[in-house]
């Protein structure tokens, strides 16, 4: 795995937050591969190597996801919840 200790997975789980609310922010569809390419894209701008690393090995974590959960794919009750505070405001 690319963490070692607990401190490192919260720091790879940090930067896929980041990652996520920058695409949101852009109003881009959100996805396993657009957090990845954005994890790229943030690591090709990055001048320090640590998160340079930082990005890679989160990118590295979202490729062991094998597919994207979707509405369809969650529980009913789950789905129905998720729904439930959507106001539309798009």
């Amino acid at each position: 795995m690319p963490w070692e200790t607990e401190t490192d997975l919260r720091n790879i789980q940090h930067v896929i937050g980041e990652a996520t609310i920058l695409l949101t922010d852009e109003r881009q569809i959100l996805s396993k591969n657009a957090v990845m390419a954005k994890l790229q894209q943030l690591g090709e701008t990055e001048s320090d190597d640590r998160r340079v690393l930082l990005y890679w090995n989160a990118r590295k974590v979202l490729g062991y996801i094998r597919a994207s959960v979707t509405g369809s794919t969650l529980p009913a009750d789950y789905a129905r919840w998720s729904d439930a505070g959507n106001d539309d405001d798009r």
